[in-house]
């Protein structure tokens, strides 16, 4: 019964759930509420090909050449042709439409392939739209990819660096730090200022004093790239120690669903993203 009801009325009540108050369609104005707005109302084809984390690396060489990607080992559409036996590690294998559905492979002789492939089957016959409602994912058929594994030089998972992009500028950073063990989160107004506000997972300790990482130049430089011409996208890069790395593109940060403390950012940050653009094209369609 869930799948007949309307994709507005399932993120009305999120909305809810989450903010304590009713969406205002006609006038949104919180950050959340505008990505709901946009969630709504924005089908612009060139979403699903973004999203798409197969598809959108074709758009990314374009715009920034190949050297920005994660070296791609394969994609595969069942778990059984993957070639368990000669697979590179460590590397990581996902969905590409998926999100938080990552396995991390780092090295084969702890590996139980039977496990491995009962979870990325699983992955592959859920449709991640019905999740949570999210347009972009509806019609993506699912593929599953693996990368080699991003590492810091002791190991680790390096930071992942979040840029929010209005109007084909990047004005807002979300760090998040120890993603898989300790999660936090910071969050920075561009070019570099520390921003008091809970967004979802506690606030990384000594955030205010961290300083920005070196290669923060060509993060912005790739992100407004990658983001001119769109009314809004928030797009992700590891910064190893000797090159950035594309992550992904989103349109729906956190589905829209996440809390922030105190709640006066989610306002100033929907002051900054502007409907217009997506409104138009809505308008000149019907």
């Amino acid at each position: 019964m869930a799948r007949w009801t309307p994709d507005h009325v399932v993120q009305a009540r999120q909305f809810q759930r989450t903010s304590g108050r009713r969406i205002d369609w006609q006038r949104p104005t919180t950050f959340n509420e505008k990505i709901h707005w946009i969630r709504r109302y924005e089908r612009s084809p060139l979403l699903p090909q973004l999203a798409n984390k197969v598809t959108v690396r074709r758009y990314v060489e374009d715009r920034l050449g190949p050297g920005v990607l994660t070296d791609l080992i394969g994609t595969w559409e069942r778990p059984e042709v993957i070639p368990w036996t000669t697979l590179p590690t460590p590397c990581v294998l996902k969905l590409n439409w998926g999100s938080g559905m990552n396995l991390f492979i780092r090295d084969r002789t702890s590996l139980d392939v039977s496990a491995a492939s009962a979870q990325l089957d699983a992955w592959r016959q859920r449709n991640f739209y019905w999740h949570l409602r999210e347009w972009a994912y509806k019609n993506i058929s699912p593929v599953i990819l693996g990368e080699r594994m991003l590492q810091t030089a002791d190991g680790q998972i390096p930071p992942d660096y979040k840029l929010f992009c209005f109007d084909g500028i990047p004005r807002l950073v979300q760090v998040d730090c120890d993603r898989f063990t300790n999660h936090t989160r910071a969050l920075y107004r561009l070019p570099w200022e520390f921003v008091p506000v809970e967004y979802i997972y506690p606030v990384t300790p000594n955030a205010a004093q961290l300083p920005p990482p070196p290669n923060l130049k060509t993060i912005v430089d790739y992100a407004t790239t990658l983001a001119a011409g769109l009314p809004f996208v928030r797009a992700d890069f590891y910064n190893l120690q000797d090159r950035v790395v594309f992550g992904e593109l989103t349109w729906y940060p956190d589905a829209a669903c996440g809390s922030f403390s105190p709640a006066t950012y989610d306002a100033e940050f929907g002051r900054w993203l502007s409907l217009r653009r997506i409104g138009e094209r809505r308008e000149r369609r019907a």
